[in-house]
C-alpha cells in the first residue's frame, strides 16, 4: 500500500438566509468491487472493452454483474447536478480527456506513460416509500470526460409537505396534499442509487503484450451543492510479488448546515453538548484502514478555524472550534474537540449495512458529525456586518 492522502472540503458563508436541506451522498461497495480489474484482458461480455466509437452502445443495458462494476452511490436531497472530475492528471502521451487508470511504480508515484482510458456508467434507480424499486431512468448516463455532470432530476428523503402543498404518496404518484389524501412526501423516493461501472476503451499505452506489469490506479471525483466525494479504483496488469499495491476507498464530506449560515443561528453553540451541526464526514474501504484529521488549510497543517471577511478595508475574523462527534470511529466514542494536539480519528473495522436494502460488508469505516462551537458572549453586533466564509478541510491519510 501507498501512504495515501486524500483530502475534502466544506465552505460555509455566515450572513442571513433561510436554512435549506441538506444534500447527502455516500457510497457503498455491495457486490462490486474497487480492487481488480484486469485492465488488458480480452473483451469479454464480463469485462467489456469498447472503441470509442461505440460508447454510446452502452447507453442501455446493465453492467452491474461485469467486472466494471465499482459499486453504487447512495443519494438524499433535492434534484441536483454532480461534477464528475479526477484527482489525476492526464497522460503525457495522450490527450484525448477521458479518465484513465495509470501503473504505479516502484517508489509508489504514478507513471504517466503507462495507463487504460476509461469511461464511467452511470444508472438513477429510486426506492419508493413503500419499499419497492423503480428504475425510472431505464437508460445509462456516461460520462466520458473528467467535468461533465449526472443531472438527478427529483429529489429523494422522508421529508413531508404542508395541507395544500405538492407531493407524492409511497408509489411516486403526485399530488396536492390536502391532509388526508397521502400525498404528504416532499419527493417520490426515500433513497436514489446511482451504480457507477467502469468501461475501458481500446485506447491504452504501455499495457499491450504485458510491457509494464503490476497495480494501476485511478480516481472519481464528485462534488456539487454540500458534497465533496472522492472514490480511489485499482486495476492490475498480470501483478507480481513485489508490485505497488494502491490502497482503494471512498472518503467524503457534504454540509448539512446551508451554504450561507445565519448569524443568528451560531449565537449560543458554544458547549460540546449545544453546538451547530455543520456536516457529515464518512470514510469506507474494503481493505484500506487509516485516520482522518480536520484543518483550516488544504496543507492539513492548522487548526485556527475561523469565518473571515474585510471591512473597509480592514480583515476581520470570527474565531470558532471544530468539534467531531463519532458516529463510527477506532479510537473513540465521545465529541472532541479538534486541536494541534487532538486531531487524528481512526477507521473502525466492522461490519455495516445499506440504509437502501440492508446489504451488509465488513469494511474499515469512519462517520461523524462535524460542528462548530462559538466563543460564548457573542452576539449580532460583536462584529461589524458583512458575510464571512470558512473552510474546512477533512485530511485522510491511509495506514
Amino acid at each position: 500500500m501507498r501512504n495515501h492522502r486524500v483530502v475534502a472540503l466544506l465552505f460555509f458563508t455566515v450572513c442571513s438566509i433561510t436554512a435549506v436541506p441538506a444534500n447527502s451522498l455516500l457510497f457503498e461497495i455491495v457486490t462490486g468491487s474497487l480492487t481488480g480489474l484486469e485492465l488488458d484482458a480480452n473483451h469479454s461480455s464480463s469485462n467489456p472493452e469498447v472503441s470509442p466509437y461505440q460508447i454510446q452502445n452502452y447507453t442501455y443495458g446493465e453492467y452491474w454483474s461485469t467486472d466494471g462494476f465499482l459499486g453504487r452511490y447512495v443519494y438524499r436531497g433535492d434534484p441536483i447536478d454532480l461534477t464528475v472530475t479526477t484527482l489525476h492528471p492526464s497522460p503525457s502521451t495522450w490527450n484525448n480527456g477521458r479518465f484513465y487508470y495509470f501503473h504505479i511504480n516502484d517508489s509508489g508515484t504514478n507513471d504517466l506513460d503507462s495507463w487504460k482510458e476509461y469511461v464511467l456508467l452511470f444508472r438513477i434507480k429510486g426506492q419508493l416509500h413503500h419499499g419497492g424499486t423503480s428504475d425510472f431512468t431505464g437508460a445509462n448516463i456516461i460520462i466520458e470526460s473528467p467535468g461533465e455532470q449526472i443531472r438527478i432530476p427529483v429529489g429523494a428523503g422522508d421529508e413531508t409537505v404542508q395541507t395544500g402543498e405538492a407531493g407524492y404518496d409511497v408509489h411516486g404518484n403526485a399530488g396536492i396534499f390536502n391532509g388526508s389524501n397521502g400525498f404528504f412526501y416532499r419527493y417520490p423516493y426515500t433513497y436514489l442509487w446511482i451504480d457507477v461501472t467502469v468501461l475501458r476503451t481500446t485506447h491504452e499505452y504501455n499495457i499491450s503484450r504485458r510491457r509494464v506489469r503490476g497495480y494501476y490506479d485511478s480516481s472519481i471525483h464528485i462534488v456539487g451543492n454540500g458534497i465533496d466525494r472522492n472514490l480511489t479504483i485499482e486495476g492490475f496488469v498480470r501483478t507480481g510479488s513485489n508490485t505497488m499495491n494502491p490502497d482503494t476507498f471512498s472518503f467524503g464530506m457534504q454540509r448539512i448546515a446551508p451554504e450561507m449560515i445565519p448569524f443568528t443561528d451560531l449565537m449560543g453553540k458554544n458547549t460540546l453538548t449545544n453546538s451547530y451541526l455543520a456536516g457529515h464526514v464518512s470514510y469506507n474501504s474494503s481493505e484500506t484502514s487509516g485516520r482522518v484529521g480536520f484543518y483550516a488549510d488544504s496543507a492539513g497543517t492548522s487548526t485556527d478555524f475561523a469565518f473571515t471577511s474585510t471591512v473597509s478595508g480592514v480583515p476581520v475574523s470570527i474565531p470558532y472550534q471544530v468539534l467531531f462527534d463519532p458516529i463510527i470511529c477506532g479510537n473513540t466514542i465521545s465529541p472532541v474537540l479538534v486541536s494541534s494536539m487532538n486531531n487524528t480519528f481512526m477507521t473502525d473495522y466492522r461490519t455495516v449495512y445499506s440504509p437502501v436494502d440492508g446489504q451488509q460488508s465488513v469494511d474499515h469505516v469512519l462517520t461523524g458529525d462535524i460542528r462548530l462551537i462559538v466563543h460564548p458572549g457573542i452576539t449580532a453586533t460583536s462584529f461589524p456586518a458583512a458575510s464571512y466564509s470558512s473552510t474546512i478541510y477533512a485530511v485522510f491519510t491511509a495506514d
